[in-house]
């Protein structure tokens, strides 16, 4: 496992299934079934709630989102997984409100690579009860949109050849898909994509000025 050279998609996340705070802006949308979401930046990020969903996960899905078997997250992964600076690692959550909380559904984070400063490995985590709803495109809409203005060009993600529906979400997206190390790897070029007309633009640029 090489957790520290590349995102994986599907990493586990502190907001599966914990209670977030609401904040002041979110952008509302809405899932395929019509269930309505919030989606949001966020900079926080606490090691014993990504403790406490990572242990909620089975074997199957650890290993959809590591490649190989795994039943703890080191102090090494934990450390990396948290150091979100809203520039070079930005992480945008996905929650249902329920009352004055939110209960994270889900989310999509980038890190900016140190050697390719235009290109960033990105990964998107489902809530297994939110997969095939929709999520996954919503979310990788608004880590797009955030990385257009982030002066990011290239996004880059590794997924399972058993993950047909992410794989078919980045191939109708344009991603050119090569394999590396037995792995299959996608590049999404945003210089190809369409000008930003999303409201996740003005919403997300306003929470990233925050």
């Amino acid at each position: 496992m090489r957790e520290n050279r590349k995102y994986r998609h599907d990493h586990p996340t502190c907001y599966m299934q914990c209670e977030i705070a609401m904040r002041e802006q979110a952008i509302e949308a809405e899932l395929k079934d019509g269930t309505p979401i919030q989606v949001f930046l966020d900079y926080d990020c606490d090691k014993q709630c990504l403790e406490q969903e990572f242990d909620r996960l089975t074997a199957r899905s650890r290993h959809q989102r590591f490649f190989s078997p795994i039943n703890k997250l080191s102090d090494a992964q934990l450390s990396y997984l948290i150091n979100v600076d809203g520039i070079d690692h930005v992480l945008i959550v996905a929650a249902e409100a329920q009352g004055d909380q939110r209960r994270g559904i889900g989310l999509a984070r980038y890190v900016r690579l140190k050697d390719e400063p235009n290109v960033a490995e990105f990964a998107i985590t489902v809530a297994d009860a939110f997969q095939n709803r929709g999520l996954g495109s919503i979310l990788m809409d608004a880590l797009m949109t955030h990385a257009q203005v982030n002066s990011i060009h290239v996004l880059r993600g590794y997924v399972l050849a058993s993950n047909r529906s992410m794989i078919r979400l980045l191939e109708g997206l344009g991603g050119q898909r090569k394999e590396e190390d037995g792995e299959l790897c996608f590049d999404l070029n945003l210089a190809k994509r369409a000008a930003i007309s999303s409201s996740l633009f003005s919403v997300l640029l306003v929470l990233d000025q925050k």
